[in-house]
């Protein structure tokens, strides 16, 4: 009986290692799917991803610990935060969401962000603890619109 379960052991470990060879066959011969790694060294402002969405114009919007990008897949975009009105308000990017009408908002570890495509310019929306207005603290975790386009906002 010993050697019996043996044999039906080894047959199945010897189907299995070729049906795993035939997997790996298949992907290898796979001409269609390529993966390339984007890193500093192409543009981006830091190689820790945070988030990653697209648009419907096509464009890759990808948060990291040190910006925001706009990647059209040739190049980079930076927004980074600086002493500009127009600029986000930390580097720090924890999440992204787009509403309905694609309105792209920008959570970081210091504040909520709207884009405006028009102006090539980022609005801080205020941080005002204990009125009922505005975000109740700086650090947002994570936004989700719903259908509804109200905008949800973790902190």
């Amino acid at each position: 009986m010993k050697f019996f379960m043996s044999n039906i052991l080894l047959i199945i470990a010897f189907a299995m290692s070729k049906l795993q060879l035939g997997v790996a066959a298949e992907i290898n011969t796979d001409y269609y799917t390529r993966f390339r790694s984007l890193t500093v060294d192409e543009g981006l402002p830091d190689n820790h991803i945070t988030v990653i969405k697209q648009d419907d114009r096509g464009f890759i919007w990808i948060g990291t610990r040190n910006g925001l990008v706009r990647y059209d897949g040739i190049s980079f975009q930076n927004y980074l935060h600086g002493d500009d009105s127009c600029s986000i308000s930390d580097n720090y990017i924890t999440d992204i969401a787009f509403t309905s009408d694609q309105q792209l908002w920008v959570a970081t570890r210091n504040g909520l962000n709207k884009y405006h495509r028009d102006k090539q310019c980022f609005e801080k929306i205020p941080f005002i603890a204990n009125t009922g207005q505005g975000i109740s603290h700086p650090y947002v975790r994570a936004i989700m619109p719903d259908k509804d386009d109200v905008l949800w906002v973790e902190t």
